[in-house]
């Protein structure tokens, strides 16, 4: 009865219709259910079948639970002692594709308490005879087995248990145990004839084509085309490329001759897509053209590296010992070459020479799958970002390039392609962070293939759909405007010059610029600090004493070079010009009969020293010049640096995040910076994303996978605590140390997450959207189960700091909830996610500079993913027929 309690589960649908992305799961389901042809059923005896695919369609368009009957299993079959239960399994090709829609339908509802484990035989698949073509061989039975359904552990408790009440959850909050599904496999895979479908006949008669190497539906792509389908000027071409996706799809074969022909044909409409981009109506249906011909484009990309891939096969046969004995001989020659090395020990450590060596050591029970991991690992660091170049020199060194080539043998796995393109357009068509999983992890594998064409195709992932997320662009004139537009400095002047000692005081004006200087791969800041001097001093040597005014210019330049590698300063240069002019001068002698010799022995004196002494004041101030715009450079490079690793590296490092600058480059007087905020297992920016203005001061964009995979890392998915103690550790996690909890946040609030996608924000149409799914909140006595709550966010364009204030009331959702409990929920919530509270994208020290005063929001916009802060020097309004002087 296991099977028809699955069934059941699927037919009432439970949470999912609670989210607002429930049409994109919705339209998901049906797209695979579409692509495994029109109906898929199940024999349960000689003449009863359940027609899964008239669940799915039933749970799709209703809102109301469907019920299932139950259907009893023949007591004909032999069952073995001890079974309980008794589950007719599918047959063996469609068995991976019908699990994958049941258990993501199983996952959605509430959990079913099991009091002890029990075992489910999967039996063979009997097929009636008037189910079968004639002609086809039948299916190899699959061998009855026992498969235990274990009891579910609770969920670890998020927080750290304390002494007093503060225990985790109550045992009202306690989630109830649910069911694992086992999938039904032969026990001699060997002997089913994978090359001969077993098609089972549809009520209608029409036989389901089980062929698994088929190209993708992309239901995403064809929701966009079919908008553009009622757009006169786009008809045509959107209806005719339908038709050639549905002509893909129904081709067999992803090296076949009609595919290359198909996706030829393919290649042509999405050029001709671009010649229509100039005549699409301006707004949503150009922004729909655009993502479409994006999408379009990523796909054939993806497509032809696949069908290249397939086309070009090799078999290589490897001996177990081969790549074992390459990488144990690279240890060899790395550590010979580290001899008398300092860094020697950190080598070893940091290429993991002594897991490694455990591994080429051992003959037999070497874990494959761990090892491949362990050579992942290890490779991401041998190709980090953050490598110096001389680092990656030493890298390209024999020994080192030895172990790398072993090292990517290890990594082999073998790639089921028809799955990664389904798996894709899964993605494409929910953008939820599980779906990600699958595609981020093949392309951990394939990015290291010995096979260029798979390599190729795992470097294309990395840019398609790995992009960065978060860009920032940064003008000259922007960074000027907060660099103080000129520093006066009054000192006293203590010295000695030439065995003479000088006193008195300088005045010091100096002006301070910034040059950004164009590179493809780094930040390249000049700056220009000019100034001058004027100071009046006394000399004093022997017994004459000199006055002097004295004036002086200098310039000093200095270069900035950033690289994900670190940060580079180079030579400071400074040129001084002065000049100086002697006002006075009085010696000891000067009221005795001697005092006219005295004066002109002094004034000759200073004429012969005073080019010796102008060259060595120069060099003075050359020397004080250059030593004071290094100090400032390095005090202020290495609190930007310590503020950067505390308050961001670091907190999304212990997130386990790895957060990489994709591109950085100094452009049209620009710093430009795209970075990566995702980790080893998630996905990043894709598709169509909006451009940043030309004209902007400072331009930031966010992609909204940056916050999800942010979000999804806190670990909060079925994790349960108190309420102010969750919003205390989010913070810390965050690294926010000045974050108070809001002292009207009840104590008494125990919740508990749902176990996927618990937390999740959505940038669409205009709004951020913050969405939150519970699966249990409890008040003191008063508890709540299967609910969420959407927040949304709209930009403010009233201030340049790029204000983001909660928008409307809070959403509650949820089934069953009366309006008593509406209103108790979003009295929590009120207190959670105040009104009052804003997010800003810029600090209070640049909305309040003053040379800000005549800049404003150019662009604020929230939509496709992707949200837009752009600000520029406000333009002068124009004066129109209307408001004219002279009218």
């Amino acid at each position: 009865m296991v099977f028809c309690l699955l069934l059941f589960a699927l037919s009432i649908g439970a949470f999912d219709r609670f989210s607002p992305m429930a049409e994109e799961a919705l339209e998901v389901e049906q797209s695979l259910a579409a692509e495994l042809e029109e109906s898929i059923v199940v024999p349960l005896g000689d003449d009863q079948v359940v027609d899964i695919q008239q669940i799915l369609q039933r749970h799709a368009f209703r809102t109301k639970p469907t019920e299932v009957e139950e259907v009893a299993v023949s007591e004909a079959l032999a069952i073995e002692v001890g079974v309980e239960s008794v589950a007719t399994a599918p047959g063996v090709l469609v068995t991976e594709d019908i699990e994958k829609v049941l258990i993501d339908s199983l996952l959605e509802i509430d959990s079913v308490v099991v009091e002890q484990a029990q075992e489910v035989a999967l039996l063979e698949t009997k097929m009636p005879q008037k189910f079968v073509e004639e002609d086809a061989p039948a299916p190899k039975p699959l061998e009855a087995r026992n498969v235990t359904i274990p009891r579910v552990p609770s969920a670890k408790d998020m927080m750290r248990q304390g002494s007093g009440d503060s225990k985790g959850m109550p045992e009202t909050m306690n989630m109830s145990d649910v069911f694992l599904v086992a999938r039904s496999e032969s026990q001699d895979k060997s002997t089913v004839d994978m090359s001969t479908p077993k098609p089972i006949d549809q009520a209608e008669g029409a036989p389901i084509d089980l062929q698994p190497e088929c190209w993708p539906q992309s239901p995403q792509l064809q929701r966009q085309l079919k908008q553009l389908a009622t757009i006169a000027v786009l008809s045509d071409w959107a209806e005719g490329l339908l038709d050639s996706l549905e002509t893909l799809h129904a081709v067999r074969g992803l090296g076949s001759v009609e595919s290359v022909r198909v996706l030829a044909a393919l290649r042509d409409a999405h050029e001709q897509g671009q010649a229509l981009l100039s005549k699409a109506p301006a707004g949503d249906p150009l922004v729909v053209m655009q993502k479409t011909l994006v999408g379009l484009d990523t796909r054939l990309e993806i497509w032809h590296a696949v069908q290249t891939i397939v086309s070009n096969q090799q078999v290589s046969v490897e001996t177990p010992g081969s790549s074992r004995d390459q990488v144990a001989a690279a240890i060899e020659g790395i550590e010979e070459r580290l001899i008398g090395s300092d860094e020697a020990e950190n080598w070893q450590v940091y290429l993991k020479l002594d897991e490694l060596r455990r591994y080429v050591s051992r003959d037999d029970g070497v874990d494959v799958a761990a090892r491949g991991k362990e050579a992942q690992r290890i490779l991401l660091r041998m190709h980090a970002r953050s490598l110096t170049p001389e680092q990656k020199s030493l890298l390209q060194e024999e020994a080192f390039t030895s172990l790398e080539f072993g090292l990517r043998q290890w990594c082999v796995e073998p790639v089921d392609y028809p799955k990664l393109m389904r798996d894709i357009e899964l993605f494409e068509s929910s953008r939820y962070n599980y779906r990600a999983v699958p595609i981020a992890n093949t392309f951990q594998v394939i990015r290291w293939s010995l096979d260029d064409n798979v390599a190729s195709l795992g470097a294309m992932l990395e840019e398609r759909y790995r992009a960065g997320n978060i860009r920032i662009r940064i003008a000259e004139e922007f960074i000027n405007r907060l660099i103080p537009t000129e520093t006066q400095v009054s000192a006293p002047v203590d010295d000695k010059v030439l065995g003479a000692r000088v006193e008195g005081t300088s005045d010091t004006t100096s002006r301070l610029k910034v040059q950004l200087l164009e590179d493809d791969g780094r930040w390249v800041i000049g700056l220009d600090a000019q100034g001058e001097i004027e100071s009046r001093t006394t000399s004093t040597k022997g017994a004459a004493v000199f006055e002097n005014e004295a004036s002086a210019s200098f310039q000093a330049n200095k270069k900035i070079m950033i690289s994900p590698s670190g940060i580079e300063f180079g030579e400071t240069l400074a040129d001084v010009q002065s000049e100086s002019k002697l006002v006075n001068f009085e010696t000891d002698y000067d009221n005795s009969l001697l005092g006219g010799i005295a004066r002109n022995m002094a004034k000759n004196q200073y004429k012969q020293k005073e080019k010796s002494a102008a060259k060595a004041m120069d060099l003075r101030i050359r020397q004080q010049a250059t030593d004071t715009l290094d100090d400032k450079v390095v005090n202020q490079m290495t609190k930007m640096e310590q503020t950067y690793n505390s308050r961001w590296l670091e907190p999304m490092q212990d997130l386990n995040l790895r957060p990489v600058a994709t591109q950085l480059h100094t452009v049209d007087n620009k710093l430009a910076i795209d970075y990566r905020l995702a980790g080893i297992h998630q996905l990043a920016a894709h598709g169509f994303h909006p451009e940043i203005p030309a004209e902007t001061l400072v331009g930031i964009q966010i992609h909204e996978s940056a916050m999800n995979n942010l979000l999804h890392n806190l670990d909060l998915d079925g994790k349960s605590g108190k309420l102010i103690e969750v919003m205390a550790r989010i913070a810390e996690q965050l690294g926010m140390d000045n974050f108070e909890v809001p002292v009207d946040v009840p104590e008494t609030v125990m919740v508990r997450f749902m176990e996927r996608e618990s937390v999740r924000i959505r940038f669409y149409k205009g709004k951020v959207q913050l969405m939150i799914q519970m699966r249990q909140l409890q008040n003191k006595r008063v508890g709540w189960r299967n609910f969420a709550i959407l927040a949304e966010y709209a930009p403010s364009s009233d201030a340049i700091s790029g204000t983001l204030q909660r928008h409307g009331v809070i959403q509650i959702l949820g089934k069953g909830l009366r309006l008593g409990d509406r209103i108790a929920l979003q009295t929590i919530f009120n207190k959670v996610l105040p009104s009052t509270r804003t997010l800003t994208l810029l600090g209070e020290n640049i909305v309040q500079h003053p040379s800000m005063k005549a800049s404003g929001i150019d662009l604020f916009e929230i939509n496709q993913g992707w949200l837009t802060f752009a600000i520029t020097d406000k333009k002068p309004v124009t004066a129109t027929i209307e408001d004219s002087p002279e009218r």
